[in-house]
């Protein structure tokens, strides 16, 4: 019987030897090109590649609020509540919605113009609003909601014990019984191993690590909250699913890896991430249950599903595939 051996980007799969590749519940380090070896007594021969890419469209359950926001890509607006571009709050390619609402045009928008879709006619009573300076590619109307992602509760940490780190030759001791650690002072970055964990914060130039190097298998982490203050960052070295049950601050700080936001799926169980003073996060967000707020100047790269949706005074979503 012949052999099958599935690779990613040119690396083999572990376990992955069946004729056929599911995969479930895809998540952005899932990002790649794929192909099979199927190998017999005649010898071996390779598929041609195939490319498996995440749409560059926010998935979004209530109307957004763009505040002179950017967001580069498509948003999907699931709910018919009424949405308003103000300020000089930009779109780049097109906003889908539900049904067929009322399209207002105030002023001069810049904008491409109204594309019906094949979906319901239903509902009609709510309106999307442009006004002066602002910038839409098109209004898909028609366009009916799909399923929004879901982020399961993470694991619960089994460890008690709580750390502060100050500087660099403190320790945060046995990983399996650490619930949560703070670093201050001149504690640096921290190399933390995949598990589930308490509270964790960060305050100043430190941060966390995470991942592991030339890895092809997420490393999986459950945090109750995570917060990053005074520019504190957390470094992605690898493919990174981090899980955070109930909030995710940023305040300045970086998230993830900007050559690599495919490495960084981020899920929020139950809360909000919320980034403020230039904070940037490069990675693809969840939080079916959550907000997800870019204030002023900050950034996400990646890819985004939340609840809600508020961009604030030249925030940014940039949205990959």
């Amino acid at each position: 019987m012949p052999a099958s051996q599935w690779s990613k980007d040119g690396d083999p799969i572990p376990a992955a030897t069946s004729p056929s590749l599911t995969i479930s519940n895809v998540r952005a380090f899932d990002i790649g090109t794929y192909t099979v070896t199927i190998t017999n007594a005649a010898g071996s021969t390779t598929s041609n590649p195939a490319h498996l890419s995440i749409a560059p469209i926010a998935l979004v359950r209530h109307a957004p609020a763009l505040n002179s926001g950017l967001v580069t890509g498509s948003i999907q607006q699931m709910l018919a509540e009424d949405f308003t571009l103000n300020g000089s709050a930009s779109v780049s390619d097109e906003l889908r919605v539900p049904g067929t609402p009322t399209v207002v045009i105030n002023g001069s928008p810049n904008y491409g113009g109204t594309v019906d879709g094949t979906g319901s006619e239903e509902p009609s009573n709510y309106s999307v609003t442009l006004n002066t300076n602002t910038t839409l590619g098109h209004v898909v109307r028609r366009t009916d909601p799909v399923p929004m992602p879901i982020v399961s509760a993470p694991t619960t940490p089994a460890g008690s014990r709580s750390v502060t780190i100050n500087n660099p030759s403190q320790s945060a001791g046995d990983w399996a019984t650490l619930l949560n650690l703070t670093l201050n002072g001149n504690a640096g970055a921290i190399a933390v191993p995949a598990g589930a964990y308490g509270n964790f914060a960060a305050n100043g130039s430190n941060g966390f690590i995470l991942g592991v190097p030339g890895s092809h298998v997420p490393a999986i982490y459950s945090f109750q909250n995570l917060t990053l203050n005074n520019g504190a960052q957390v470094q992605v070295v690898g493919p990174v699913l981090l899980v955070v049950a109930n909030a995710f601050t940023v305040n300045g700080g970086v998230v993830g890896n900007s050559a690599h936001p495919a490495w960084l799926a981020l899920e929020v169980f139950a809360g909000d991430l919320t980034l403020n003073g230039g904070g940037q996060v490069h990675g693809y967000v969840t939080a079916p249950a959550g907000a997800l707020r870019i204030n002023g100047n900050c950034q996400v790269n990646g890819g985004g599903a939340t609840d809600s949706l508020t961009i604030n005074s030249n925030g940014k979503l940039v949205l990959l595939n």
